[in-house]
């Protein structure tokens, strides 16, 4: 494996250097093994042999196998960059949809609530503008679900590629900073991209993004600090100095993310500081199951 050359051995059987499974199963006496794929690039081995105490392979037995041995690595070679193709193709795919997704339904979704919201205030108070209020409420829902499902085709493309959390945090918060007004203050701390495993990170990753979305959409808020800290648990702290939590806000998103965050073995905790705004702590410890 290391020097990508052919090996030749009088007893494979009573050669050390071989594992002890492989001394044992495959009985082999005089042996050859041969890399498959070129110097640096070896993919695995082909091991041939005798029935111990039978004469070593001939020259020619050799050839032959090294042949078959260099044909079987150039196959391996070939089905990896087709893999590998198929891989990009299916990434491209996603991150197309993706864009589709966001740059069109969602952007006409919003439209429609908005025009919607501006109708309400043509209409007198009574049953239809309760309606149209309902149909804003579920369009608010369904865009948040889309945006969801981008998110989760761009992290399963990005999982590939082991982009890491920290990167992963920045790039959810630039992605909201236009809604905001302002950039979010950013505190990273601990072993985010070496001690999280990636559901734990996924379901951080969403309950950020709802955080800073209800923030951008209801808080009305000047300033939205945002701390994430891994140590024995994975803890997210948003908190933003806006109108606080309302008595009618709509909790369904919040209470998706109570039960992820329950799921993990951790807990929500949603509460008003004493100088007024939101608080959003999502913690959950890094021994939950993957």
């Amino acid at each position: 494996m290391d020097s990508g050359q052919p090996l030749a051995i009088s007893d494979f059987s009573a050669d050390e250097r071989a594992a002890a499974v492989a001394r044992e199963n495959l009985g082999l006496g005089p042996a050859v093994i041969i890399p498959l794929g070129p110097v640096g690039r070896v993919r695995g081995v082909l091991t041939a042999g005798r029935h111990p105490g039978a004469r070593p392979l001939s020259p020619e037995a050799v050839d032959m196998i090294a042949t078959f041995a260099a044909q079987a690595g150039l196959g391996l070679e070939l089905a990896e960059h087709r893999k590998d193709a198929e891989r990009v193709a299916v990434f491209a795919d996603r991150d197309r949809i993706a864009r589709q997704l966001h740059d069109l339904v969602i952007q006409r979704l919003f439209a429609t609530g908005m025009s919607l919201q501006a109708a309400t205030g043509m209409m007198p108070e009574g049953p239809a503008t309760s309606r149209v209020g309902q149909a804003v409420d579920a369009l608010d829902e369904t865009i948040k679900d889309i945006r969801s499902s981008i998110f989760m085709l761009q992290t399963h493309a990005a999982s590939e590629v082991k982009v890491g959390l920290r990167a992963q945090i920045m790039a959810v918060t630039d992605e909201i900073t236009p809604g905001l007004g302002f950039p979010a203050s950013l505190r990273l701390d601990g072993g985010l991209d070496t001690a999280v495993n990636d559901q734990i990170a996924d379901d951080m990753l969403i309950a950020l993004r709802e955080a800073l979305s209800n923030a951008a959409r209801h808080a009305q808020s000047s300033r939205v600090d945002v701390t994430v800290s891994a140590r024995d648990e994975l803890t997210l702290v948003v908190q933003d100095n806006g109108l606080g939590i309302g008595e009618t806000s709509r909790r369904s998103g919040l209470a998706n993310l109570r039960h992820r965050a329950e799921a993990l073995g951790g807990h929500l905790k949603l509460d008003r500081p004493e100088g007024g705004g939101t608080r959003l702590e999502w913690r959950v410890p890094l021994s939950a199951p993957a």
